[in-house]
């Protein structure tokens, strides 16, 4: 009997102790006590084009063995604006501005007196360029070895950019001649140098005034057909080193540069122009 006893208490004592382990286990499957932590959800971390990051999710709580908590959301939002290339960034990284979108109506500049229209001319259009400068390394030494005076220089080549308009969409090119061509009529002015004046920001290219000397249209007149003028102000970057070596000879550097192009029509009994040439 005392054998049959210790046996049934043996017996009990196992369903017990199977009792407490499933109870522990259902414990722990439903969260169990609060001091266990789930894994925490991820921040949000995506940003678009020029916009802000979104909020970081938060890490869900759980207890031991509980669920997860649920992972934040990226962020979303593009920045407005910028320049529709998807070169808004890497202009702003080369220190140049970039375009800026507007809905009003393009307003007549005041440059400096030297690169000033003639007060008749009207303002037909404004356009923001962004590309390059291109310049070949050419020997201009002389013989006489001119004191002071680089044997090689870097000689402009072309212009080589862009043209956007005030919704920063692309609309044209700019390119020798120089050149201003428009995509949506086939128009295009080329003018010659009238005068220049420094530009407001250090170290870039000078701001100029150019007389249209000749006019071309794909699919007949368009808007700069009838253009007499073009100015280009608000330079940034552009300038090429003062010299180059004879390594360097025949080679082609190109500099970024942004600028602001305004076209105008009338004007031409008020100047008296010469052609000085550039770009």
């Amino acid at each position: 009997m005392v054998e049959r006893g210790r046996t049934m208490r043996i017996c009990r004592n196992a369903r017990v102790v199977t009792v407490l382990v499933s109870l522990s286990v259902a414990v722990g499957a439903c969260g169990g006590d609060d001091s266990g932590q789930g894994a925490a959800g991820q921040s949000g971390t995506s940003a678009g084009g020029g916009g802000q990051g979104g909020t970081a999710g938060q890490g869900g709580a759980a207890g031991g063995g509980g669920q997860a908590g649920t992972a934040g959301q990226a962020g979303a939002a593009g920045g407005d604006g910028g320049i529709t290339d998807g070169n808004a960034e890497a202009a702003v990284e080369a220190g140049l501005p970039p375009c800026v979108t507007t809905d009003a109506a393009p307003v007549r500049p005041t440059p400096p007196a030297a690169i000033a229209v003639p007060a008749s001319a009207t303002l037909v259009a404004k356009f923001y360029a962004k590309g390059d400068q291109v310049y070949t390394c050419t020997d201009t030494g002389s013989d006489a070895g001119d004191a002071g005076v680089p044997p090689y220089t870097w000689v402009l080549k072309t212009p080589d950019a862009k043209l956007y308009n005030a919704s920063c969409a692309e609309v044209g090119l700019h390119y020798l001649g120089p050149t201003w061509w428009l995509a949506a009529d086939g128009s295009s002015v080329v003018g010659a140098r009238l005068a220049s004046a420094p530009s407001a920001t250090a170290g870039a290219i000078a701001q100029l005034v150019l007389k249209a000397t000749s006019h071309d249209a794909d699919g007949g007149p368009g808007l700069l057909t009838n253009v007499t003028f073009v100015q280009r102000l608000d330079t940034v970057g552009g300038a090429a080193p003062a010299s180059c070596t004879m390594g360097q000879l025949g080679q082609d550097l190109r500099v970024a540069y942004t600028a602001n192009y305004y076209f105008y029509s009338g004007g031409l009994d008020e100047a008296g122009v010469t052609d000085a040439g550039g770009q």
